[in-house]
């Protein structure tokens, strides 16, 4: 195997691994939108989405990410998540 075979390779296993967590952060969302419909809660807190926001293009910039790839990777996903909140309804 050559050295690009190789890198690809963890590429991939890093692909699946990703897919991985967000499978499991989907399933804490469904829980959240569960927990939100119980309590009568809204599901978008905007207060909380824009520390999370804060906090993790903090992070991504420390860990040398691109923030603008990040800020937009972390709207895809809260979109997703909003809506499956509200599937919950």
């Amino acid at each position: 195997m050559n050295e690009l075979q190789k890198l690809r390779e963890q590429i991939d296993q890093w692909d699946s691994e990703l897919l991985v967590v967000l499978a499991r952060r989907m399933e804490l969302v469904k829980q959240v939108g569960e927990y939100k419909q119980q309590h009568n809660l809204p599901p978008l807190d905007q207060s909380r989405w824009a520390e999370v926001k804060q906090a993790r293009l903090a992070q991504a910039s420390e860990l040398g990410l691109d923030t603008a790839l990040t800020h937009e990777i972390l709207e895809t996903i809260h979109e997703h998540a909003l809506q499956l909140e509200a599937k919950n309804d």
